[in-house]
């Protein structure tokens, strides 16, 4: 997704990334929410996973935020 928008849409990096992750937040959602229903979470690591999350994102979307579009294109297209 993040390809086809950058090469064929011409959407910048930055906006590509962030569009493609907030596309993933509703199936996010619903996928951990059926796993709960289900009995596949453990609760009890919640409590450090969830912390865990915020604070990388929070530092993964800060430092997106600081390096050059050709940089994190490089760093999307090695990961």
């Amino acid at each position: 997704m993040v390809t086809a928008m950058v090469l064929l849409a011409g959407i910048g990096q930055h906006t590509a990334q962030g569009i493609s992750l907030f596309a993933m937040i509703p199936a996010g959602g619903v996928g951990a929410f059926t796993h709960w229903r289900l009995g596949n979470v453990a609760t009890h690591l919640l409590s450090g996973f969830v912390p865990g999350i915020f604070m990388g994102t929070h530092v993964g979307g800060t430092l997106a935020h600081l390096l050059p579009d050709t940089i994190l294109r490089v760093t999307f297209a090695i990961s």
